[in-house]
């Protein structure tokens, strides 16, 4: 055991580690016990590796100076794989890999050919130049491991690249088909919006009429309204004149109602009493019973006229409207005479005055009313006319109100439907300019959708042919880099690719690593870094950025 190799914190995790194994085995678990365990432990598990090339005197030294080596150690010399072993480790590493048909076992073979190849060329390398190449088994593992990682990089990249395309070319039969779509949806889209234009039409032509309608009734009430207005202000001055010159004879009605108020029964009986009165009494008992429309014009008619108990009564509350022409010619035929007045019967009898003045209210009163009649029945025709236009402008004012409310209506409706026309002819128009537009895109891409489709039958290939070509990249990486120019030129294009298109393995022509180990941009980038543009800095350019172990640059140009 090294001394100090562990502190003390680091001994008591590792003698924990052990402690529940002693305690099972029921053996003492004290510290130097366990640590005891750990070290017998590690005894047991330690296992070391030597690895050195017998190339020179190195190992030679080492053994003389470590003779542990020799005594200690199993020795164990490899030497080259025989050529069974060679394929037997190939068909295994590539047995997961798909290779199209019987190529498999023709990459193997090959695989084979390149590692023997290149221990001839290694000879020769050595024989020429002095230069030694030593081939092993490492080479060999690196070979396979290049290929299976250069082949499924570059089948992923085609594959993705290819994608990309076919993606493009479903975007433009997709594109196509929407295309065909939205053109019916745009057909559809014009009928409903030219329907739509048609409602608008005709709804418009229904308010326009509707307007006009309303306008005439609007224009028909207001003249009509105005026209009652002067009839109603015609009739009032009408109806004030028949009332004014009613009034005129209201003052003789009062005082022939205050005279009849005055009278008493008993004056009625004293007249009544006379077996012939005075002429003038006489006179104006029989204008009374002219008035009142009795037969019996006289005397005995007129005292029988008196006797009914309700005779004042029926004075006051006369009919003076239903007085006729020829009962008031009659009474005026009376008043002819010039000693039949008030003031003869007032010196003959209070009660006679009474009745003289309620006779002469009345003359007075058809006197007036036979002017004022005509003016009342104008009056009240008019006044009946005022209230049949009133009626008749009140219908026409509802139904002006109505039509207003339908008129709204309609203008609402037509603005709904005008919105909804602007709004699907604004989305025909958007799906138009969009339908011309992916018209234009895939009218102008249809030449690329040509190229897209070489492409992938192009990419296609180049997949199939990732075999050969990956074979000749690998082969490359793996073997030739401490070789010269001339010899990587035999290498790889005399015998390698000869063999390959041999062994009718797909192979790209003319083959060119630069094609698959590096780009025109790359190397472009490494010649603006310094790197010359020959094809040999090109090659050891791709070994050094693109092969598996570091490079060991031998670059006395500080090229590297």
């Amino acid at each position: 055991m090294v001394p100090a190799l562990l502190d003390d914190g680091e001994k008591d995790a590792a003698c924990g580690s052990v402690r529940d194994d002693l305690e099972r085995q029921g053996l003492l678990a004290s510290k130097e016990a366990c640590w005891a365990a750990y070290v017998q432990k590690c005894r047991n598990n330690l296992h070391v590796v030597l690895a050195m090339s017998p190339v020179g005197e190195t190992l030679r030294t080492r053994c003389r100076n470590f003779p542990g080596m020799v005594n200690n150690t199993v020795i164990d010399w490899f030497e080259p794989w025989p050529e069974q072993a060679l394929h037997s480790v190939a068909t295994v590493f590539l047995a997961g890999e798909a290779l199209p048909g019987d190529v498999g076992a023709q990459v193997v073979e090959h695989m084979v050919m390149v590692h023997e190849s290149v221990r001839s060329f290694s000879t020769r390398f050595l024989e020429e130049l002095r230069r030694h190449n030593y081939v092993t088994p490492k080479n060999y593992l690196d070979f396979i491991n290049n290929y299976k990682r250069s082949l499924g990089s570059n089948r992923q990249l085609i594959d993705e690249m290819a994608g990309r395309l076919s993606g493009g070319l479903d975007k433009l039969v997709q594109a196509a088909i929407e295309v065909d779509a939205m053109q019916k949806e745009l057909s559809q889209a014009k009928v409903v919006v030219e329907t739509a234009t048609r409602d608008c039409a005709a709804l418009l032509e229904v308010i326009t009429s509707s307007t006009a309608e309303v306008e005439t009734k609007a224009d028909a009430a207001k003249s009509k309204e105005e026209q009652l207005q002067l009839d109603s202000a015609q009739i009032a001055v009408e109806k004030a004149e028949a009332e004014a010159a009613l009034e005129e004879a209201i003052p003789a009605l009062e005082e022939a109602a205050a005279a009849l108020n005055d009278l008493r029964k008993d004056d009625i009986t004293e007249i009544r009493s006379f077996a012939k009165p005075n002429v003038q009494v006489q006179r104006v008992c029989e204008c009374v019973v002219i008035l009142r429309g009795l037969k019996d014009v006289s005397w005995a008619g007129a005292k029988a006229m008196m006797a009914d108990g309700g005779f004042l009564k029926s004075l006051v509350e006369f009919d003076k409207d239903g007085l006729s022409e020829k009962q008031v010619k009659k009474v005026k035929d009376y008043l002819k005479d010039p000693n039949f007045n008030l003031d003869t019967l007032k010196g003959i009898s209070s009660a006679g005055a009474g009745l003289f003045k309620w006779v002469m209210a009345m003359v007075n009163y058809n006197n007036v009313a036979k002017t004022v009649e005509p003016k009342r029945k104008k009056v009240a025709e008019a006044e009946k006319n005022l209230r049949l236009a009133q009626k008749d402008l009140t219908e026409t004012k509802k139904q002006l109100e109505a039509l207003n409310a339908q008129l709204a209506e309609l203008r609402a409706q037509f603005e709904e439907k005008t919105a909804e026309q602007q709004d699907l002819k604004s989305k025909a128009d958007l799906m138009e300019r969009r339908l011309r537009a992916a018209s234009k895109l895939i009218a102008g891409l249809s030449s690329e959708r040509e190229r897209w489709s070489a492409d992938i039958q192009e990419l296609d290939a180049r997949k199939e042919r990732l075999v050969g070509d990956c074979l000749l990249t690998s082969s490359f990486l793996s073997y030739t880099g401490a070789f010269t120019f001339n010899y990587r030129s035999a290498m790889v294009y005399d015998l390698w690719q000869a063999d390959v298109a041999a062994r009718n393995v797909p192979l790209t022509q003319p083959f060119r690593l630069e094609a698959l180990l590096t780009s025109d941009v790359e190397t472009a980038q490494w010649g603006s870094e310094g790197l010359p543009g020959d094809e040999l800095s090109v090659q050891n350019g791709i070994l050094t950025v693109r092969a598996n172990r570091w490079p060991l640059c031998i670059d006395p140009q500080m090229q590297a």
